[in-house]
Parts: structure tokens; sequence; C-alpha cells
């Protein structure tokens, strides 16, 4: 698995991280959905982009519950991304990259650098502490 395990000072509130996601300007729309899971189980959900009101209230409902909450993010327009998985109750948080990633050129390892130089601003003013990235090669 190819991921970034993020770290905060005090418990993260889910819907703060996906809001400060947002007004950096990354996006949880592609291809005109979004796909997020609400549950321990992580049961994947497919929405319309035209239900993001409602899928980051309840985003937030069940975060607040103690579950595990995820959502796809996507920068710049692009379709490099990734899962944010929030767990309820947590100082941690785990953005887990799919195969199609910004690589490092002529390389297979991920080019961190292009993720942390998007997250580290929005999450350092809600409290990050710290991260570490794993990258396995070859895939």
């Amino acid at each position: 698995m190819i991921d970034m395990d993020l770290h905060f000072g005090s418990t993260v509130v889910a819907v703060e991280l996906v809001q400060s996601l947002l007004k950096s300007g990354a996006s949880l729309v592609a291809n005109d959905s979004i796909r997020f899971h609400l549950t321990d189980d992580f049961d994947w959900e497919t929405r319309p982009a035209s239900d993001i009101d409602e899928v980051v209230s309840a985003l937030q409902m069940r975060a607040e519950a103690g579950n595990t909450v995820g959502v796809d993010i996507y920068f710049d327009g692009s379709s490099f991304g990734g899962a944010l998985l929030i767990p309820g109750d947590s100082t941690v948080v785990y953005f887990i990259l799919p195969n199609d990633r910004a690589t490092i050129e002529s390389t297979e390892f991920t080019d961190f650098s292009w993720y942390l130089s998007r997250i580290i601003r929005p999450f350092g003013e809600l409290g990050m502490t710290g991260f570490e990235c794993h990258d396995f090669y070859p895939n």
C-alpha cells in the first residue's frame, strides 16, 4: 500500500479536514461523482456531484458518532488524488494513494512532495504535527 500517515496534536474533526482541503482548491468530484464511505466496514458509495452538501453533512454526522469515514480527494483539477481516511476519535489520518498517482520522473516511486505541497498548509493550520510516507517499489 502506498500511503501517508498524517499526525495531529489533538483529535481531528473530519469535516474540518475536508473543508480545509476544499478551501485550498482540492475537490471531492471526479467524473461528476463523489466517492466516500461512512462506516467502519469500508463499503464505498458513489453519489452525483450535486449531492456534495449532503455527503459532507453525512461525513460529519458519522464521524461525530465515532465511525471511520473516508472520501476521495482530487487536486488541481487533475486525476491525481487519493482516499482520505479519518478514523473516529483519532490523531492520525490516512491518505491512501492509488496506483495511478504522481510519480518521480522516470521512476515508479511516488512523488510525495507533489501531494504534501497540497496538504501541509491546510492541515498545518488544523494542527498537523508530522507525517510518514510509505512507498514500496516495485509495485
